[in-house]
């Protein structure tokens, strides 16, 4: 079967990139029953011919052109053409077209399968209106339309499969695939390197928690600075993640509040090997936000031996299990509660590492190709009827 990506984006940070990536690499692993086409503009499609390198079963094609090609102004033009007529081109040369973010599902095309890793678009939570605005009105039609049109649907966690059809209970179940997503091979236990950490004022003696995502009201931080301030001076805090301006301010601010700016450290843009070093030197991971899709830095922090202390809510237990300190998001007393038990046990700390280790073993890129071609299969036979 041959399935077609849009990939102008394969090779960004995001999470939604990362997932891609990781897939392309995983299906054409497989036995050879899936050819992948990667659709992508002259000045990307080196970068990816780079990262993938000689691949048989990935194939890339200069299709689109440079969304700045005609400039700011020129760029809404480029963008209607994109999604009217070379987008639906580019469907008719594959035997799927998979949309990796729902956000950009295009209703034109008519094989297409789709990745919807959450559904905070339709919350009606601030820090949801804060995220989308302003095209949450769009974003939300266009995640109805996915659901309602597409042949298939992949979901990270069995917590978004119920949320999907506790609010869509009309449609069929069996179109819904849960395709646990796992942490790369680069995330691993080693011995932290301290001279590379130490550009951002960790040594080899700083006792630290981390904290990595974006810097967003979703992920809690607010709550996580505040819970941190009773732990004991001698630990400090370091928040891994980009922001918009706005938010990171707000850190500070946080920060100041609470009078920890002595005990804490920001890294904006941490490299992937800075982040496993980051994960081997800390107590744990916090990572206790309101709602996720998956969760990846849990997978990411226990494959480097690193404790987790997340949610207990929405998918966290789920891909956690026994392997981390499960805490009340919204109640700062049980995030507290977590970090100073793991802060104040070598023994406690060494259980979970070893328990997170185990438990990352059960998810892998292989398992989440071989699921996603399940849900290929199941949209081919329905295009067969």
């Amino acid at each position: 079967m041959k399935i077609g990506f849009e990939a102008i984006s394969l090779l960004g940070a995001s999470g939604i990139e990362r997932y891609a990536r990781n897939l392309v690499g995983a299906l054409s692993a497989l036995d050879g029953s899936v050819e992948v086409n990667l659709y992508t503009n002259a000045s990307r499609q080196k970068a990816i011919n780079e990262y993938f390198g000689a691949n048989p079963g990935i194939h890339t094609r200069d299709f689109f052109v440079h969304p700045l090609m005609l400039g700011n102004i020129g760029a809404p033009a480029i963008s209607f053409i994109k999604d009217n007529y070379l987008m639906p081109k580019a469907a008719k040369e594959v035997t799927l077209f998979h949309c990796v973010n729902a956000c950009e599902f295009n209703h034109r095309i008519m094989n297409q399968v789709v990745t919807i890793h959450d559904l905070f678009v339709f919350y009606d939570d601030l820090w949801a209106k804060e995220a989308y605005e302003p095209n949450q009105e769009l974003f939300k039609e266009r995640h109805t339309q996915a659901v309602n049109r597409a042949l298939a649907l992949f979901v990270p966690s069995f917590a978004i499969k119920l949320e999907l059809l506790d609010r869509f209970p009309a449609i069929d179940s069996n179109k819904i695939f849960v395709t646990h997503e796992a942490a790369e091979d680069k995330f691993r236990k080693t011995a932290p390197d301290y001279e590379l950490l130490e550009k951002n004022g960790i040594t080899r003696e700083t006792r630290f928690l981390i904290y990595v995502s974006r810097i967003d009201p979703r992920k809690n931080y607010d709550r996580i600075i505040e819970a941190f301030s009773s732990v004991p001076e001698g630990c400090k805090l370091v928040m891994v993640g980009g922001a918009k301006p706005y938010f990171i301010k707000k850190l500070y601010d946080k920060a100041a509040e609470f009078k920890i700016e002595d005990r804490f450290i920001h890294i904006d843009n941490a490299t992937t090997e800075e982040l496993v070093h980051l994960y081997n030197a800390a107590l744990a991971l916090v990572f206790v936000s309101y709602a996720e899709g998956f969760g990846l830095p849990i997978l990411e922090a226990m494959q480097c031996g690193c404790p987790v202390i997340t949610s207990n809510a929405s998918c966290m237990p789920e891909i956690a299990g026994d392997a981390a300190l499960l805490a009340d998001p919204h109640n700062i007393d049980s995030i507290r509660g977590c970090m100073l038990r793991i802060t104040e046990s070598d023994n406690l700390r060494n259980e979970l590492a070893e328990k997170g280790l185990k438990r990352s073993k059960l998810f892998s890129w292989e398992q989440t190709a071989q699921k996603t071609v399940e849900g290929y299969e199941y949209a081919i036979r329905c295009m067969k009827i």
